[in-house]
């Protein structure tokens, strides 16, 4: 870390921050009369020491979720709700948590490597490397591949849109002389997780999430009713 320039209270931060996540990891929830997550208030105060924020918002964060209601910009009333959290969900809080912070940490040394790292001569080369369609298929398969899978089909659809569509249609209206290359759009798969209206896949997400009684089985009950006719859906 000296050699890319870091100081040392950023070394400091750096191997503080590693061992918070690291603590974070290995802190047990357990549940109240009401079935709710509880957390040793030692554990979080220590915690909340080492990342140097408030114990009340770190227990906060952990034990309770934010639901609001009403429409963005609508004119409708909003109101928002911190509903207490099960030890599944405060689990699901406390992973989310470390990778977030891991993933902030990554970003900065990776930032100031390049930093390190850069040349100002105008000439200098880049090398750019774009993987598309790049899928990952696990035995368990959870929310986080969705995601990775998603931007890839995205990808894919900027690449048929601007490389196969677009460039078609324009040979074909110069006149050129052109076989064409068929493809598949897969819009239609990008609309099955993303659309608003009929609901996708996020959209049926969010509509679970923000009820406090919602779960996998509700989610995926929804799922069924709402696109289990769908091509691509199974």
């Amino acid at each position: 870390m000296k050699v890319i320039g870091l100081s040392d209270s950023e070394r400091k931060d750096i191997l503080r921050l590693v061992a918070s996540i690291l603590y974070l990891g290995n802190i047990d929830f357990e549940k109240n009369a009401k079935n709710e997550a509880c957390v040793d208030e030692a554990k979080t105060e220590f915690l909340a020491f080492m990342l140097e924020v408030s114990p009340v918002a770190l227990s906060t964060a952990l034990l309770f979720r934010t639901i609001t209601t009403g429409q963005v910009g609508g004119g409708g009333r909003r109101s928002t709700y911190a509903v207490p959290q099960d030890i599944a969900r405060a689990q699901f809080s406390r992973n989310g948590l470390a990778k977030a912070l891991h993933s902030r940490m990554f970003d900065y040394i990776v930032t100031r490597v390049n930093d390190a790292m850069n040349c100002p001569k105008e000439d200098a080369l880049l090398i750019g490397v774009l993987d598309i369609y790049g899928f990952e298929i696990f035995g368990c398969n959870g929310f986080e591949q969705l995601c990775i899978n998603f931007v890839n089909e995205k990808l894919q659809q900027i690449f048929i849109q601007l490389t196969l569509k677009t460039e078609q249609e324009e040979y074909f209206a110069e006149g050129i002389q052109w076989e064409n290359i068929d493809y598949f759009n897969n819009k239609i798969c990008c609309d099955l997780i993303e659309a608003k209206r009929p609901a996708g896949i996020m959209t049926v997400l969010d509509d679970v999430c923000n009820f406090p009684q919602g779960s996998d089985k509700v989610l995926i009950e929804k799922l069924k009713s709402t696109i289990g006719d769908h091509a691509h859906f199974a």
